[in-house]
């Protein structure tokens, strides 16, 4: 039986003990032991752990000093900023990695990585970007790849999701370049809440199943309201990718929450992922023609991780795919940030969200009435 160490179990790493604990009850793995820095934070998770038989460490560096070489799997759903150092440990260890997505804040930090990993033959690291993994979007991808929607035109990407004081206080490093540490981290809307909506647009615009494509940035537009954040809430980004035209809006000082909402536009069909609801497909003519619901990606993410442990040829989304991803994120860091008139600024008492409706509502109406007007005019040719 496959052994598994989980390093962090509140914000995030709840999911993934949360699935670490259903491979467990599968009998596919055991859960060997946890890393919890602040027992007080997560009592009642602490003493169930405990009562498991959960060995549970005060450091990753601790638990390797006791378990090195006896580890298959580490998880490591922490801080942008400990990836890289917590990923050379846990290969030195003798385990692979499974790596919160976004792998870091810098590509050069990227690009450390893909190497350390080939250091370690017969180790793997994998990414959760959670929709690379879902069903659904690999057979979309694939579909695309076999020309089912002809050249594809572009991709537009979109949402909204609020973000108040609360969000911006949970940690030391929420909207800033750095960590206290002085490693890069580049929190933004890009890099971390729609970190995974940015990533499958260039998934979907790969010329090969199970990758990403390389994007080239063509032109940006960054903004920022809350004026203690030193990145940007709120961008408006066009790039290039495999001869795609990708579109994305992303912010987090909308009044209301609009989930993300992707569209594809090829020449001969469409497709339309709203979050939280439907995948929509539809012919030439704007006539829909398959309509359903995406499975909930985290199982299948985590059954793939599994599975790549027995068989080197089981996807997982590897560094070099995630390095795309952090690849945009470096050419933004060199597009200036424009603050937003506190003239235009709502900032709402009962929370502190910040409001730009001058800046959200522009792109949100333009886009919404551009995808009508696109399935107007291929129903109109249809007629």
């Amino acid at each position: 039986m496959k052994e598994f160490a989980l390093i962090g179990v509140s914000g995030y790493g709840a999911i993934y003990l949360r699935e670490f604990r259903a491979l467990a009850e599968q009998k596919k793995i055991r859960l060997a032991a946890v890393v919890i820095r602040n027992p007080d934070k997560v009592r009642g998770v602490y003493e169930e752990l405990l009562a498991e038989g959960v060995q549970i460490f005060p450091s990753d560096v601790a638990m390797y000093e006791q378990l090195k070489g006896k580890l298959d799997l580490v998880g490591i759903p922490t801080a942008i900023n400990c990836h890289e150092a917590m990923m050379n440990r846990a290969l030195d260890a003798g385990a692979s990695v499974m790596l919160e997505k976004p792998v870091a804040g810098s590509l050069e930090e990227v690009d450390r990585m893909i190497a350390a990993e080939k250091r370690y033959p017969g180790q793997f690291v994998a990414v959760g970007f959670q929709h690379s993994y879902g069903k659904e979007f690999q057979d979309l991808q694939r579909r695309i790849i076999d020309g089912e929607f002809g050249r594809i035109r572009q991709i537009t990407v979109a949402g909204v999701w609020p973000r108040n004081d609360a969000y911006y206080c949970r940690n030391n490093w929420a909207g800033k370049q750095f960590a206290a540490d002085g490693t890069p981290v580049w929190d933004s809307p890009v890099n971390n809440a729609f970190a995974h909506f940015l990533n499958i647009s260039l998934f979907l615009s790969a010329a090969e199943a199970g990758k990403s494509a390389a994007g080239k940035l063509l032109h940006a537009d960054l903004w920022r309201a809350r004026p203690e954040i030193e990145t940007f809430d709120s961008c408006k980004i066009e790039l290039m990718a495999n001869g795609v035209l990708i579109r994305n809006f992303f912010s987090h000082t909308g009044r209301e929450n609009i989930n993300p909402v992707i569209r594809l536009e090829g020449e001969n069909g469409f497709a339309e992922w709203r979050c939280g609801d439907k995948m929509y497909i539809y012919d030439r003519y704007g006539r829909l023609q398959e309509e359903y619901s995406l499975t909930e990606p985290h199982p299948r993410m985590f059954q793939s991780v599994f599975s790549r442990l027995n068989d080197p040829e089981a996807f997982t989304y590897s560094l070099t795919e995630a390095g795309n991803h952090a690849a945009i994120v470096e050419e933004l860091k060199k597009i200036p940030v424009k603050d937003v008139n506190p003239s235009l600024i709502e900032r709402r008492k009962s929370d502190g969200q910040f409001i730009t409706e001058s800046v959200i509502d522009p792109v949100i109406r333009g886009w919404k009435q551009e995808w009508q007007d696109t399935l107007a005019n291929v129903s109109r040719q249809r007629a």
